[in-house]
């Protein structure tokens, strides 16, 4: 599901809580030289438990760095419980590829 690079970075880590059934809960944290990112939080829904291990786990990940991440709506409450402070939206931008290697050949 994940390439290699991802699961070979030691700046990465993949943190699941299993059950009888398998993979009950997880998260991936992320860490940069300034914070760890905090994401593809999983489990049951409305269960807590869920957040404040992805919490701690990223925490102890994260030795000490600030911890950073995205939610939406209802999903963040259980962050925002914990102290998390919600700062603005997400913005995602894209880069048009053929736009991007025409650049490139342009400049060459």
């Amino acid at each position: 599901m994940f390439p290699a690079s991802l699961l070979d970075s030691t700046n990465i880590a993949f943190f699941v809580k299993e059950g009888k059934e398998g993979m009950r809960a997880g998260c991936i944290a992320n860490q940069s030289s300034e914070v760890v990112g905090l994401s593809n939080v999983f489990g049951p829904a409305n269960d807590r438990s869920v957040a404040d291990a992805a919490i701690q786990c990223t925490e102890c990940f994260g030795a000490g760095r600030p911890i950073v991440g995205y939610e939406t709506h209802e999903d963040a409450r259980p962050f925002v419980d914990q102290g998390f402070e919600k700062t603005g939206n997400l913005r995602v931008l894209l880069i048009d590829q053929n736009m991007q290697d025409e650049r490139v050949s342009a400049s060459q």
